[in-house]
């Protein structure tokens, strides 16, 4: 019984030490190609909704990510008020 709780101890140790290095990975990541709307998702603490489609601009070690909601999946008024956002009209 004593040698369960060792392997099942480590194995959540590990568990947690991996999940936290790839959090990582993803939060350093600097590039447009891969994990991008997760590192915004992990810097800002807001959750990015169903999309139709993003643009990503990496430039300078800064990157300008534009997304487009799929309004259809997402009550537009809804996300903009729990995120305390202000909606704008540029099209």
């Amino acid at each position: 019984m004593k040698k369960i709780g060792i392997v099942l101890t480590i194995s959540i140790v590990i568990l947690y030490v991996d999940l936290h290095l790839f959090s990582r990975m993803i939060y350093n990541t600097q590039s447009c190609e891969r994990f991008n709307i997760d590192n915004i998702e992990l810097r800002t603490g807001v959750n990015i909704p169903e999309i139709k489609s993003y643009s990503c601009e990496c430039t300078d070690n800064k990157k300008f990510s534009k997304f487009i909601i799929d309004t259809d999946k997402v009550d537009l008024d809804n996300y903009v008020t729990s995120n305390n956002f202000t909606l704008k009209n540029d099209l």
